[in-house]
């Protein structure tokens, strides 16, 4: 915790200052130079907008990176095939944004594997925090805390949709370079704001690149022809009799996305657990329509709790299916008590936890929204 306020002595005087220098995506509409202090209960930094950048970005799916060796043994890094300019044989696509700002925004190449160019808006940032020794500078931790405090503040003060929350996880693929300047020893007797503003290291390195947008070309068949020819063959039996999920079954495979490449499992935990509600409610009033239905919903509370959805509702529901009702029950109340612990006590779910809740979800939800032919296991009994 932080046992000083910007303005206030020092009870323990900074070695030095980390700066990381990034590409956010997005277009933070804020002049450029401005310096911000950024303040959380246990760390404390600064964020400075540098410039706003539109690089060009490159699809072409005829060209790939190889290692070739030269007579002397020496290893190179290639790219197959260079790109030197947009062939004359393209279409080129202009336009004028709200602003006011125009110009060609994309431009295709007409044969088959041409190449796609188009340009993306990034807002170049220093972020900056002090180090009580030289080691905590190998430490990162501090950097992803002012930069998530600082784009969330100021998304909420401004819903300019041109910068995205979501792009947070987007800056684990971009290239971070970080520098560490020592202070001098007038530097640590100023004020946190008088010693921090203005300061550059001598140099920027490359200190981390996530290759998760690049490790994706890697990925490969796993398993053996025959699983893959199966996989095939039970897609197209789903494709050619017209399965269609539902909008409550798409959003779940969002949020699945949200909890594990998006690395936000409690907001995901919570939304899927909404879908499970309205799903349950829906399926309730369709249920009723049915004289089965109508008898067996008659009497019962028109409650909409969580847990009397679970315990009361749920059961109910699954009386018209064949299948383990005891074992889906069971797992329901498991998420219940998960998305409790989760939305009502602050707790941060495992991976594990966070699987066992979207899956309940999504195979109950399916049971009640898809057709009978795409159930599976579970068939409809009827009136």
């Amino acid at each position: 915790m932080l046992q000083t306020g910007i303005g206030m002595p020092e009870l323990n005087q900074p070695h030095g200052v980390m700066i990381a220098h990034l590409y956010y995506p997005g277009f933070l509409d804020l002049p450029t130079f401005c310096f911000f202090i950024v303040v959380g209960d246990d760390f404390r930094g600064t964020v400075e907008i540098i410039s706003h950048v539109r690089p060009l970005v490159v699809t072409d799916f005829d060209n790939s990176l190889y290692r070739s060796v030269d007579d002397l043994g020496h290893t190179f890094t290639r790219i197959r095939r260079p790109v030197l300019d947009v062939d004359d044989d393209a279409f080129v696509i202009d336009a004028r944004g709200h602003e006011g700002r125009s110009g060609p925004v994309i431009a295709v190449e007409k044969r088959k594997e041409g190449r796609v160019f188009h340009q993306e808006i990034f807002t170049e940032l220093h972020v900056a925090w002090e180090c009580q020794v030289p080691q905590d500078a190998q430490i990162l931790t501090p950097y992803a805390k002012i930069l998530e405090r600082f784009i969330t503040t100021y998304r909420y003060l401004y819903p300019d949709l041109r910068l995205t929350i979501d792009e947070l996880a987007a800056v684990e693929s971009a290239p971070l370079r970080v520098g560490y300047h020592s202070y001098s020893p007038s530097e640590r007797q100023a004020q946190f704001e008088e010693r921090i503003a203005g300061v550059r290291p001598a140099s920027l390195s490359l200190s981390l690149i996530s290759a998760n947008r690049g490790a994706k070309a890697l990925q490969d068949h796993v398993d053996d022809e025959p699983a893959r020819l199966e996989r095939a063959e039970t897609l197209g039996g789903f494709t050619r009799h017209g399965f269609q999920l539902t909008e409550n079954l798409i959003e779940l495979e969002r949020l699945a996305e949200l909890a594990f490449p998006g690395k936000r499992p409690r907001a995901a935990i919570v939304e899927a657990t909404s879908i499970f509600e309205v799903a349950l409610l829906a399926a309730r009033r369709r249920m009723t329509r049915t004289q089965r239905g109508a008898r067996i919903f008659s009497k019962a509370p028109r409650e909409t709790t969580l847990k009397f959805i679970v315990n009361a509702m749920l059961p109910a529901l699954l009386s018209f299916y064949n299948g383990d009702r005891g074992s889906l029950i069971k797992r329901a109340n498991a998420v219940r008590e998960l998305r409790n612990r989760v939305a009502h006590h602050g707790y941060h779910p495992t991976v594990e936890e966070t699987n066992l809740a979207l899956s309940t979800i999504r195979t109950i939800v399916g049971i009640f929204e898809l057709p009978d032919t795409f159930r599976l296991d579970w068939k409809y009994h009827g009136s």
